[in-house]
């Protein structure tokens, strides 16, 4: 996986990077938690539910209506299929999950953070929109400490990451930094630009990774 640190982009491009994502085809009964839903069909046997909500998920110009289950160590994106099943789209590690107030990293709608936040795990990000201010706060909360939980008990914590610098002259250097599993893309950009005696500020920078030979570039975004 190979970190690129370039000059920022507009969002389009992050949305158009961003809509490849494939979905799982697998699809369950649904019914509510509190009147019966086999919740271990999407938990493991060693997780614990902890809330579940439809939602509004936006990236670029694009709004989706999705349900997500958290559980103790994971997060299931869902669509409804029916009235009475529902398609798995996504399944994350929550060691790999981030939240974020930088809304407008990730669309060019006008969202109020009120309802909102940004949700985000490895190539993938989106604006989450929740029903009330109060609902959203219950999932922040609680997906940060879970969150945290899971880093907390991860190994290896830290790695060395090698990050290529590119700019608008065509012009490269790179450097090798040591990061944590707690680090933000903007705690990365940071070390990136004192390492290498960078002018200007982080924001001036947008962390851009390649996960493997032969795979496109994506966009990491994170302030929080």
């Amino acid at each position: 996986m190979k970190p690129i640190v370039q000059r920022r982009r507009s969002t389009s491009a992050i949305s158009k990077a961003l809509s490849k994502t494939k979905s799982r085809e697998i699809i369950f009964p649904f019914s509510h938690p509190d009147n019966g839903l086999p919740v271990g069909a999407f938990g493991s046997p060693n997780s614990t539910f902890l809330l579940d909500e439809r939602v509004h998920l936006t990236v670029g110009l694009q709004t989706q209506e999705r349900h997500l289950f958290l559980f103790s160590d994971r997060l299931i994106v869902a669509k409804s299929k029916s009235s009475s099943s529902l398609k798995m789209k996504k399944q994350v590690r929550l060691s790999e999950v981030w939240v974020g107030s930088c809304l407008s990293e990730v669309s060019e709608k006008k969202i109020s953070p009120e309802n909102s936040f940004v949700l985000g795990w490895p190539t993938s990000n989106f604006i989450v929109t929740y029903s009330s201010p109060e609902v959203k706060e219950r999932w922040l909360s609680t997906l940060q400490w879970h969150s945290n939980e899971m880093k907390q008990n991860e190994c290896p914590k830290s790695l060395f990451m090698q990050i290529l610098l590119m700019d608008g002259n065509n012009s490269s250097s790179n450097t090798t930094i040591s990061i944590s599993n707690t680090e933000t893309a903007d705690d990365i950009i940071k070390k990136t630009t004192q390492n290498l005696g960078l002018l200007g500020r982080p924001s001036d920078y947008h962390l851009w990774v390649i996960p493997g030979s032969g795979d496109p570039a994506y966009p990491l975004v994170g302030k929080d």
